[in-house]
Protein backbone atom coordinates (compact mmCIF):
# COMPACT_ATOMS: atom_id res chain seq x y z
CA UNK A 1 0.00 0.00 0.00
CA UNK A 2 1.26 3.29 -0.18
CA UNK A 3 1.84 5.90 2.90
CA UNK A 4 -0.74 8.23 1.84
CA UNK A 5 -3.37 5.44 2.27
CA UNK A 6 -2.15 5.35 6.07
CA UNK A 7 -5.06 6.90 8.38
CA UNK A 8 -3.99 8.89 11.42
CA UNK A 9 -1.87 6.51 13.98
CA UNK A 10 -1.25 4.38 11.81
CA UNK A 11 2.32 2.88 11.74
CA UNK A 12 4.08 0.90 8.94
CA UNK A 13 7.16 0.15 7.65
CA UNK A 14 9.34 1.88 4.38
CA UNK A 15 9.19 -1.32 1.49
CA UNK A 16 10.07 1.04 -1.49
CA UNK A 17 9.99 4.57 -2.89
CA UNK A 18 9.00 5.54 -6.44
CA UNK A 19 11.15 7.57 -8.60
CA UNK A 20 14.58 8.55 -9.34
CA UNK A 21 16.70 11.68 -9.22
CA UNK A 22 16.37 14.56 -7.18
CA UNK A 23 13.23 13.95 -5.69
CA UNK A 24 14.43 10.33 -4.40
CA UNK A 25 17.37 12.03 -3.05
CA UNK A 26 15.75 14.41 -1.32
CA UNK A 27 12.90 12.07 0.62
CA UNK A 28 15.94 9.68 1.10
CA UNK A 29 17.90 12.43 2.61
CA UNK A 30 15.01 13.39 4.84
CA UNK A 31 15.01 9.88 6.37
CA UNK A 32 12.51 8.06 4.34
CA UNK A 33 14.48 4.37 3.63
CA UNK A 34 13.69 1.31 3.25
CA UNK A 35 13.21 -0.43 6.80
CA UNK A 36 12.25 2.64 8.54
CA UNK A 37 9.00 2.93 10.76
CA UNK A 38 7.02 5.91 10.08
CA UNK A 39 3.74 6.94 11.90
CA UNK A 40 0.94 9.40 10.53
CA UNK A 41 0.72 11.63 12.87
CA UNK A 42 -2.03 14.20 11.40
CA UNK A 43 -3.80 15.48 8.26
CA UNK A 44 -3.83 19.05 7.70
CA UNK A 45 -7.75 20.53 7.67
CA UNK A 46 -7.79 20.57 3.86
CA UNK A 47 -6.51 17.18 4.01
CA UNK A 48 -3.20 17.80 3.16
CA UNK A 49 -0.49 18.41 3.60
CA UNK A 50 0.19 15.45 6.04
CA UNK A 51 2.57 14.98 8.98
CA UNK A 52 4.71 11.83 9.87
CA UNK A 53 6.80 11.11 12.57
CA UNK A 54 9.93 9.04 11.33
CA UNK A 55 13.19 8.90 13.18
CA UNK A 56 11.80 11.09 16.30
CA UNK A 57 11.03 14.23 14.51
CA UNK A 58 7.85 15.00 12.34
CA UNK A 59 7.79 16.05 8.91
CA UNK A 60 5.27 17.32 6.45
CA UNK A 61 5.11 16.46 3.13
CA UNK A 62 2.07 16.87 0.41
CA UNK A 63 -0.45 13.76 -0.54
CA UNK A 64 1.29 13.38 -4.07
CA UNK A 65 4.47 13.07 -2.39
CA UNK A 66 3.45 10.57 -0.05
CA UNK A 67 1.78 8.58 -2.78
CA UNK A 68 5.32 7.75 -4.33
CA UNK A 69 6.15 5.57 -0.89
CA UNK A 70 5.63 2.13 -0.58
CA UNK A 71 4.84 0.68 3.00
CA UNK A 72 3.83 -2.34 4.87
CA UNK A 73 1.27 -1.21 7.69
CA UNK A 74 1.80 -3.00 11.30
CA UNK A 75 0.66 -2.60 14.30
CA UNK A 76 2.04 0.24 16.42
CA UNK A 77 5.12 -0.54 17.84
CA UNK A 78 5.59 -3.45 16.34
CA UNK A 79 8.90 -5.03 15.62
CA UNK A 80 9.95 -4.89 11.46
CA UNK A 81 8.61 -7.52 9.47
CA UNK A 82 11.43 -10.26 9.08
CA UNK A 83 12.71 -8.74 5.40
CA UNK A 84 13.18 -5.17 7.02
CA UNK A 85 14.77 -6.30 10.12
CA UNK A 86 17.37 -7.68 7.46
CA UNK A 87 17.73 -4.45 6.07
CA UNK A 88 18.12 -2.37 9.37
CA UNK A 89 20.88 -5.06 10.45
CA UNK A 90 22.75 -5.57 7.24
CA UNK A 91 23.44 -1.75 6.93
CA UNK A 92 24.24 -1.53 10.96
CA UNK A 93 26.33 -4.46 11.56
CA UNK A 94 29.55 -3.92 9.80
CA UNK A 95 29.73 -0.11 11.09
CA UNK A 96 29.19 -1.41 14.50
CA UNK A 97 32.10 -3.70 14.29
CA UNK A 98 34.37 -0.56 12.05
CA UNK A 99 33.25 1.95 14.95
CA UNK A 100 34.52 -0.55 17.80
CA UNK A 101 37.67 -1.21 15.88
CA UNK A 102 38.21 2.07 15.73
CA UNK A 103 37.66 2.57 19.81
CA UNK A 104 40.09 0.28 20.28
CA UNK A 105 43.04 1.39 18.10
CA UNK A 106 45.70 3.98 18.74
CA UNK A 107 45.07 7.10 17.45
CA UNK A 108 48.37 7.19 15.51
CA UNK A 109 47.17 4.48 14.11
CA UNK A 110 44.52 5.74 12.36
CA UNK A 111 44.65 7.19 8.57
CA UNK A 112 43.82 10.82 8.95
CA UNK A 113 42.44 12.55 6.19
CA UNK A 114 43.47 15.65 4.36
CA UNK A 115 42.03 19.02 5.89
CA UNK A 116 42.19 21.61 3.29
CA UNK A 117 45.62 20.75 2.89
CA UNK A 118 46.61 20.26 6.64
CA UNK A 119 46.80 16.98 8.26
CA UNK A 120 45.29 16.95 11.57
CA UNK A 121 48.05 15.05 13.55
CA UNK A 122 50.75 17.24 11.97
CA UNK A 123 51.68 20.00 14.38
CA UNK A 124 52.23 23.59 12.56
CA UNK A 125 55.02 25.99 13.86
CA UNK A 126 53.32 28.88 14.00
CA UNK A 127 49.65 28.36 13.95
CA UNK A 128 47.85 31.43 13.28
CA UNK A 129 45.71 33.48 15.84
CA UNK A 130 43.24 33.80 13.22
CA UNK A 131 40.56 30.87 13.47
CA UNK A 132 37.65 30.99 10.75
CA UNK A 133 34.71 28.47 11.55
CA UNK A 134 31.74 27.86 9.62
CA UNK A 135 28.13 27.03 11.65
CA UNK A 136 26.56 24.39 9.98
CA UNK A 137 23.32 22.56 10.84
CA UNK A 138 19.65 21.48 10.15
CA UNK A 139 16.63 24.33 10.15
CA UNK A 140 15.63 24.41 14.00
CA UNK A 141 18.82 22.87 15.70
CA UNK A 142 19.33 26.13 17.36
CA UNK A 143 22.18 26.82 15.15
CA UNK A 144 21.57 30.85 14.70
CA UNK A 145 20.77 31.03 18.76
CA UNK A 146 24.04 29.96 19.64
CA UNK A 147 25.81 32.26 16.80
CA UNK A 148 23.72 35.15 19.07
CA UNK A 149 25.19 33.70 22.36
CA UNK A 150 28.78 33.35 21.23
CA UNK A 151 29.24 36.51 19.09
CA UNK A 152 26.79 38.65 21.15
CA UNK A 153 25.06 39.14 18.00
CA UNK A 154 20.88 39.69 17.41
CA UNK A 155 20.19 37.69 13.96
CA UNK A 156 16.63 37.01 13.67
CA UNK A 157 15.69 33.54 15.13
CA UNK A 158 12.47 31.55 13.63
CA UNK A 159 10.71 28.04 13.70
CA UNK A 160 10.46 27.36 10.03
CA UNK A 161 12.98 26.61 7.64
CA UNK A 162 15.39 28.83 5.36
CA UNK A 163 15.06 31.94 7.54
CA UNK A 164 18.86 32.15 7.24
CA UNK A 165 19.11 33.26 3.74
CA UNK A 166 22.76 34.23 3.91
CA UNK A 167 25.50 34.22 5.75
CA UNK A 168 26.00 36.26 9.08
CA UNK A 169 29.75 37.09 10.36
CA UNK A 170 31.00 37.88 13.80
CA UNK A 171 34.05 38.20 15.37
CA UNK A 172 34.80 36.75 18.82
CA UNK A 173 38.25 37.10 20.98
CA UNK A 174 39.12 34.50 22.97
CA UNK A 175 42.45 33.42 24.49
CA UNK A 176 44.19 35.50 22.22
CA UNK A 177 42.39 33.76 19.24
CA UNK A 178 40.23 35.85 16.61
CA UNK A 179 37.38 33.77 15.95
CA UNK A 180 35.98 34.65 12.56
CA UNK A 181 32.43 32.78 12.80
CA UNK A 182 30.09 32.61 9.78
CA UNK A 183 26.55 31.60 10.23
CA UNK A 184 25.29 29.68 7.56
CA UNK A 185 21.44 28.69 5.97
CA UNK A 186 19.84 25.97 7.64
CA UNK A 187 20.18 22.86 5.29
CA UNK A 188 19.60 18.89 5.68
CA UNK A 189 21.99 18.06 3.79
CA UNK A 190 25.04 19.52 1.39
CA UNK A 191 23.00 18.76 -2.09
CA UNK A 192 22.27 20.82 -4.75
CA UNK A 193 18.42 20.49 -4.05
CA UNK A 194 17.32 23.75 -2.39
CA UNK A 195 19.29 27.34 -2.70
CA UNK A 196 20.13 27.07 1.07
CA UNK A 197 22.09 23.46 0.29
CA UNK A 198 23.71 25.28 -2.83
CA UNK A 199 24.89 28.13 -0.67
CA UNK A 200 26.43 26.00 2.10
CA UNK A 201 27.98 23.83 -0.42
CA UNK A 202 30.01 26.25 -2.27
CA UNK A 203 31.04 28.66 1.25
CA UNK A 204 32.50 24.91 2.20
CA UNK A 205 34.39 24.30 -0.33
CA UNK A 206 35.25 27.62 -2.15
CA UNK A 207 35.82 29.68 1.13
CA UNK A 208 37.66 27.19 3.01
CA UNK A 209 37.10 27.42 7.04
CA UNK A 210 39.48 26.71 9.44
CA UNK A 211 36.83 24.45 11.15
CA UNK A 212 33.26 23.35 10.91
CA UNK A 213 30.83 23.92 13.68
CA UNK A 214 28.17 21.09 13.11
CA UNK A 215 25.36 22.24 15.20
CA UNK A 216 22.88 19.60 16.00
CA UNK A 217 19.98 18.95 17.74
CA UNK A 218 20.55 16.44 21.14
CA UNK A 219 16.44 15.28 20.37
CA UNK A 220 16.42 14.37 16.81
CA UNK A 221 20.50 12.61 17.01
CA UNK A 222 20.05 10.21 13.99
CA UNK A 223 17.89 12.83 11.36
CA UNK A 224 20.76 15.54 12.40
CA UNK A 225 23.78 13.27 12.11
CA UNK A 226 22.95 12.38 8.94
CA UNK A 227 24.86 16.22 7.96
CA UNK A 228 27.08 15.44 10.09
CA UNK A 229 28.31 12.16 7.70
CA UNK A 230 28.78 14.28 4.89
CA UNK A 231 31.04 16.65 6.74
CA UNK A 232 33.08 13.59 7.25
CA UNK A 233 32.99 13.24 3.31
CA UNK A 234 34.76 16.05 3.35
CA UNK A 235 37.39 15.16 5.21
CA UNK A 236 37.46 18.79 6.72
CA UNK A 237 38.03 19.41 10.36
CA UNK A 238 34.47 18.98 12.71
CA UNK A 239 33.11 19.80 16.14
CA UNK A 240 29.47 18.97 16.73
CA UNK A 241 27.71 21.04 19.41
CA UNK A 242 25.43 18.79 20.43
CA UNK A 243 22.79 21.87 21.33
CA UNK A 244 19.52 21.70 23.38
CA UNK A 245 21.16 19.22 25.78
CA UNK A 246 18.90 20.06 28.73
CA UNK A 247 16.17 18.68 26.87
CA UNK A 248 17.71 15.19 26.11
CA UNK A 249 19.04 15.33 29.53
CA UNK A 250 15.19 16.22 31.01
CA UNK A 251 13.98 12.80 30.15
CA UNK A 252 14.74 9.10 29.95
CA UNK A 253 17.25 9.40 27.17
CA UNK A 254 20.92 7.93 27.66
CA UNK A 255 23.69 9.35 25.26
CA UNK A 256 27.61 8.90 25.62
CA UNK A 257 28.23 11.39 23.50
CA UNK A 258 32.42 10.74 24.85
CA UNK A 259 32.15 7.50 22.89
CA UNK A 260 30.67 8.70 19.88
CA UNK A 261 32.80 11.26 19.55
CA UNK A 262 35.69 8.97 19.94
CA UNK A 263 34.10 6.35 17.17
CA UNK A 264 33.28 9.13 14.40
CA UNK A 265 36.63 10.91 15.49
CA UNK A 266 34.99 14.46 15.71
CA UNK A 267 34.66 16.20 19.50
CA UNK A 268 31.12 16.42 20.90
CA UNK A 269 30.44 19.58 22.90
CA UNK A 270 27.30 19.34 24.65
CA UNK A 271 25.66 23.07 24.63
CA UNK A 272 22.20 24.48 25.89
CA UNK A 273 22.39 27.76 23.04
CA UNK A 274 18.85 29.81 24.74
CA UNK A 275 21.26 30.65 27.97
CA UNK A 276 24.74 30.44 26.56
CA UNK A 277 25.98 27.10 28.67
CA UNK A 278 28.96 25.08 27.39
CA UNK A 279 30.31 28.24 25.29
CA UNK A 280 34.04 28.25 26.53
CA UNK A 281 33.92 24.90 26.10
CA UNK A 282 33.07 24.87 22.56
CA UNK A 283 35.42 28.05 22.09
CA UNK A 284 38.23 26.08 23.76
CA UNK A 285 37.78 23.08 21.80
CA UNK A 286 37.63 24.84 18.53
CA UNK A 287 41.53 26.25 19.63
CA UNK A 288 42.51 22.77 20.63
CA UNK A 289 41.64 21.62 17.23
CA UNK A 290 43.31 24.14 15.05
CA UNK A 291 46.05 24.10 17.13
CA UNK A 292 46.04 20.41 16.78
CA UNK A 293 45.82 19.23 20.48
CA UNK A 294 42.38 17.23 20.01
CA UNK A 295 43.01 13.89 20.52
CA UNK A 296 39.63 13.12 19.49
CA UNK A 297 40.58 14.67 16.01
CA UNK A 298 41.01 11.63 13.09
CA UNK A 299 39.64 11.19 9.98
CA UNK A 300 36.85 8.02 10.23
CA UNK A 301 35.33 8.08 6.94
CA UNK A 302 32.43 6.10 6.29
CA UNK A 303 32.96 2.70 3.69
CA UNK A 304 30.32 2.75 0.94
CA UNK A 305 30.99 -1.00 -0.10
CA UNK A 306 33.88 -2.30 -2.40
CA UNK A 307 31.91 -1.09 -5.50
CA UNK A 308 31.37 2.49 -4.34
CA UNK A 309 35.13 3.16 -3.21
CA UNK A 310 36.71 1.36 -6.22
CA UNK A 311 34.82 3.57 -8.21
CA UNK A 312 35.33 6.71 -6.07
CA UNK A 313 39.30 5.62 -6.20
CA UNK A 314 39.09 5.59 -10.21
CA UNK A 315 37.18 9.44 -10.25
CA UNK A 316 39.30 10.82 -7.24
CA UNK A 317 42.59 9.74 -8.75
CA UNK A 318 41.99 11.74 -11.88
CA UNK A 319 41.07 14.91 -10.02
CA UNK A 320 42.91 17.49 -10.52
CA UNK A 321 43.79 20.26 -7.59
CA UNK A 322 41.58 23.31 -9.30
CA UNK A 323 38.35 23.04 -7.19
CA UNK A 324 39.57 23.30 -3.44
CA UNK A 325 37.99 20.35 -2.04
CA UNK A 326 38.75 16.99 -0.93
CA UNK A 327 38.88 14.31 -4.00
CA UNK A 328 37.03 11.79 -2.11
CA UNK A 329 34.25 13.98 -1.17
CA UNK A 330 34.36 15.59 -4.99
CA UNK A 331 34.30 11.73 -6.38
CA UNK A 332 31.18 11.06 -3.80
CA UNK A 333 29.19 14.05 -5.14
CA UNK A 334 30.12 13.02 -8.63
CA UNK A 335 28.49 9.87 -8.72
CA UNK A 336 25.50 11.18 -6.72
CA UNK A 337 24.90 12.96 -9.58
CA UNK A 338 25.43 17.04 -7.68
CA UNK A 339 24.53 19.33 -10.36
CA UNK A 340 26.59 22.43 -9.31
CA UNK A 341 29.69 19.93 -8.54
CA UNK A 342 29.28 18.18 -12.06
CA UNK A 343 29.42 21.64 -13.50
CA UNK A 344 32.57 22.57 -11.53
CA UNK A 345 34.22 19.81 -12.47
CA UNK A 346 33.20 19.65 -16.57
CA UNK A 347 34.83 23.51 -16.39
CA UNK A 348 38.24 23.03 -13.91
CA UNK A 349 38.16 19.62 -13.70
CA UNK A 350 40.77 17.63 -15.99
CA UNK A 351 39.66 16.37 -19.70
CA UNK A 352 37.27 13.02 -19.94
CA UNK A 353 36.50 13.55 -15.96
CA UNK A 354 33.28 13.22 -16.83
CA UNK A 355 32.98 10.54 -19.38
CA UNK A 356 35.16 8.75 -16.60
CA UNK A 357 32.11 9.71 -14.23
CA UNK A 358 29.12 8.19 -16.53
CA UNK A 359 31.15 5.11 -16.96
CA UNK A 360 31.67 4.64 -13.48
CA UNK A 361 27.63 5.21 -12.35
CA UNK A 362 26.48 2.92 -14.86
CA UNK A 363 28.46 -0.21 -13.64
CA UNK A 364 27.80 0.98 -10.18
CA UNK A 365 23.91 1.11 -10.57
CA UNK A 366 24.29 -2.32 -12.34
CA UNK A 367 26.27 -3.79 -9.99
CA UNK A 368 23.90 -2.80 -7.24
CA UNK A 369 20.77 -2.39 -8.89
CA UNK A 370 19.88 1.18 -7.85
CA UNK A 371 21.40 4.47 -7.93
CA UNK A 372 24.86 5.05 -6.23
CA UNK A 373 23.13 8.22 -4.38
CA UNK A 374 20.40 6.54 -2.93
CA UNK A 375 22.54 3.33 -2.23
CA UNK A 376 24.94 6.16 0.14
CA UNK A 377 22.09 7.37 1.74
CA UNK A 378 21.21 3.92 2.76
CA UNK A 379 25.27 3.04 4.16
CA UNK A 380 24.66 7.01 5.90
CA UNK A 381 21.83 6.20 7.47
CA UNK A 382 23.14 2.36 8.84
CA UNK A 383 26.11 3.88 9.51
CA UNK A 384 24.78 6.30 11.88
CA UNK A 385 21.94 3.63 13.44
CA UNK A 386 24.96 1.55 14.14
CA UNK A 387 26.74 4.26 16.05
CA UNK A 388 23.86 5.04 18.13
CA UNK A 389 22.86 1.46 18.80
CA UNK A 390 26.58 1.55 20.96
CA UNK A 391 25.65 4.53 22.68
CA UNK A 392 22.25 5.64 22.95
CA UNK A 393 19.23 5.23 24.73
CA UNK A 394 15.90 6.68 23.68
CA UNK A 395 13.15 8.00 26.28
CA UNK A 396 10.22 10.04 26.42
CA UNK A 397 10.51 13.03 27.88
CA UNK A 398 7.14 14.66 29.44
CA UNK A 399 8.04 18.00 27.60
CA UNK A 400 7.78 17.06 24.26
CA UNK A 401 4.32 15.26 25.17
CA UNK A 402 2.88 18.31 26.16
CA UNK A 403 4.14 20.05 23.03
CA UNK A 404 2.95 17.38 20.58
CA UNK A 405 -0.66 17.77 22.81
CA UNK A 406 -0.74 21.71 22.02
CA UNK A 407 0.73 20.96 18.35
CA UNK A 408 -2.60 18.59 18.43
CA UNK A 409 -4.67 21.26 19.03
CA UNK A 410 -3.15 24.08 16.70
CA UNK A 411 -3.29 21.90 13.75
CA UNK A 412 -6.46 20.00 15.06
CA UNK A 413 -8.68 18.88 11.88
CA UNK A 414 -11.84 20.45 13.36
CA UNK A 415 -9.98 23.42 15.54
CA UNK A 416 -7.06 24.48 13.57
CA UNK A 417 -8.52 26.81 11.26
CA UNK A 418 -10.77 28.50 13.80
CA UNK A 419 -7.92 28.77 16.38
CA UNK A 420 -5.80 30.23 13.12
CA UNK A 421 -8.54 32.71 12.05
CA UNK A 422 -8.89 33.77 15.89
CA UNK A 423 -4.85 34.63 16.20
CA UNK A 424 -5.14 36.75 13.03
CA UNK A 425 -7.93 38.53 14.39
CA UNK A 426 -5.77 39.29 17.35
CA UNK A 427 -2.93 40.34 15.35
CA UNK A 428 -4.99 43.01 13.37
CA UNK A 429 -6.96 43.92 16.10
CA UNK A 430 -3.75 44.87 18.49
CA UNK A 431 -2.17 46.29 15.23
CA UNK A 432 -4.75 48.52 14.61
CA UNK A 433 -6.24 49.16 18.27
CA UNK A 434 -2.95 49.62 20.16
CA UNK A 435 -1.47 51.63 17.16
CA UNK A 436 -4.53 54.07 16.67
CA UNK A 437 -3.44 56.35 19.38
CA UNK A 438 0.38 56.70 18.87
CA UNK A 439 -0.79 57.36 15.10
CA UNK A 440 -3.07 60.13 16.02
CA UNK A 441 0.01 61.85 18.32
CA UNK A 442 2.75 61.51 15.34
CA UNK A 443 -0.21 62.85 12.94
CA UNK A 444 -0.99 65.67 15.17
CA UNK A 445 2.54 66.38 15.84
CA UNK A 446 3.31 66.62 12.16
CA UNK A 447 0.44 68.78 11.64
CA UNK A 448 1.56 71.50 14.30
CA UNK A 449 4.86 71.49 12.73
CA UNK A 450 3.67 72.07 9.20
CA UNK A 451 1.80 75.07 10.77
CA UNK A 452 5.01 76.26 12.68
CA UNK A 453 6.79 76.21 9.39
CA UNK A 454 4.17 77.72 6.92
CA UNK A 455 3.46 80.57 9.69
CA UNK A 456 7.50 81.05 10.01
CA UNK A 457 8.16 81.00 6.45
CA UNK A 458 7.74 83.52 3.63
CA UNK A 459 5.56 81.60 0.61
CA UNK A 460 6.93 80.13 -2.22
CA UNK A 461 9.12 77.10 -3.50
CA UNK A 462 10.97 76.80 -0.13
CA UNK A 463 7.95 76.86 2.05
CA UNK A 464 6.07 74.22 -0.42
CA UNK A 465 9.43 72.18 -0.13
CA UNK A 466 9.38 71.99 3.19
CA UNK A 467 5.80 71.73 4.16
CA UNK A 468 4.53 69.64 1.19
CA UNK A 469 7.19 67.78 0.57
CA UNK A 470 9.65 66.92 3.43
CA UNK A 471 7.13 67.09 6.64
CA UNK A 472 3.95 66.15 4.39
CA UNK A 473 5.72 63.04 2.49
CA UNK A 474 7.84 62.11 6.02
CA UNK A 475 4.51 62.38 7.94
CA UNK A 476 2.62 60.24 5.31
CA UNK A 477 5.38 57.36 6.08
CA UNK A 478 6.23 57.49 9.99
CA UNK A 479 2.29 57.76 10.67
CA UNK A 480 2.31 54.06 10.39
CA UNK A 481 5.23 53.07 12.27
CA UNK A 482 3.35 52.14 15.02
CA UNK A 483 1.24 49.45 13.28
CA UNK A 484 4.22 48.01 12.11
CA UNK A 485 6.81 47.79 14.90
CA UNK A 486 3.49 45.80 16.56
CA UNK A 487 2.95 44.09 14.05
CA UNK A 488 6.34 43.10 13.72
CA UNK A 489 6.15 42.30 17.09
CA UNK A 490 3.80 39.80 17.12
CA UNK A 491 4.84 38.11 13.92
CA UNK A 492 8.23 37.46 15.64
CA UNK A 493 6.40 36.25 18.84
CA UNK A 494 4.52 34.05 16.64
CA UNK A 495 7.57 33.07 14.93
CA UNK A 496 9.58 31.96 18.38
CA UNK A 497 7.17 30.38 19.95
CA UNK A 498 6.46 28.07 16.62
CA UNK A 499 2.88 28.96 15.30
CA UNK A 500 4.27 30.29 11.72
CA UNK A 501 5.26 26.45 11.26
CA UNK A 502 2.21 25.50 11.99
CA UNK A 503 0.59 28.39 9.84
CA UNK A 504 2.21 26.84 7.43
CA UNK A 505 0.99 23.43 7.19
CA UNK A 506 -2.59 24.60 7.79
CA UNK A 507 -2.58 27.04 4.27
CA UNK A 508 0.11 25.08 2.59
CA UNK A 509 -3.10 23.57 -0.13
CA UNK A 510 -4.82 26.53 -0.04
CA UNK A 511 -1.50 28.47 -1.22
CA UNK A 512 -0.54 26.01 -3.46
CA UNK A 513 -3.19 26.15 -5.58
CA UNK A 514 -1.49 29.40 -6.44
CA UNK A 515 1.86 28.14 -7.03
CA UNK A 516 3.55 29.24 -4.00
CA UNK A 517 4.30 27.67 -0.48
CA UNK A 518 2.18 27.43 2.44
CA UNK A 519 5.67 29.74 4.17
CA UNK A 520 3.94 32.48 1.54
CA UNK A 521 0.78 33.23 3.97
CA UNK A 522 3.18 34.78 6.05
CA UNK A 523 4.08 37.82 3.75
CA UNK A 524 0.78 37.44 2.41
CA UNK A 525 -0.49 37.92 6.01
CA UNK A 526 1.82 41.22 6.62
CA UNK A 527 0.54 42.82 3.28
CA UNK A 528 -2.64 43.16 4.68
CA UNK A 529 -0.92 45.65 7.53
CA UNK A 530 1.61 47.36 5.15
CA UNK A 531 3.26 45.79 2.10
CA UNK A 532 6.81 47.28 3.43
CA UNK A 533 7.48 44.30 6.53
CA UNK A 534 5.73 41.86 4.04
CA UNK A 535 8.03 42.57 0.87
CA UNK A 536 11.33 42.85 3.78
Amino acid sequence: MKLSELKKGDCAYITGIEGNGAFRRRINEMGFIVGKQIETVKKAPMRDPVEYRIMGYNVSIRAHEAGMISVEKVRPFAEAPREMKKVQRRLADSVIERVANFCEADHKQCTCGKVHGAIPGEKRETPARTISVALVGNPNSGKTTLFNHATRSRERVANYGGVTVAAKEAVIRYNGYRICMTDLPGTYSLSSYSPEEMFVTDHLINRKPDIILNVIDAGNLERNLYLTTQLIDMEARVIVALNMYDELTSGNDRFDHNRLGNMLGIPFIPTIGTRGKGMNDLLATIIRVHEDRETTVRNVPVNYGEDIENAVTNIGDRLNGEIPASHRFLALKLLEGDTIIEDQVARKGPAGIMERTEKQKRKVAGLLGKEAGSHMIDVRYGFINGALQETFTHGESSGKQVTRKIDGLLTHRYLGLPVFFLFVWFIFFCTFRLGQSPMNWIESMVGRLSATATGVMPAGIARDLVVDGILGGLGGVIVFLPNIMILFLLISFMEDVGYMARTAFLMDRTMHRAGLHGKSFIPLLMGFGCNVPAIM
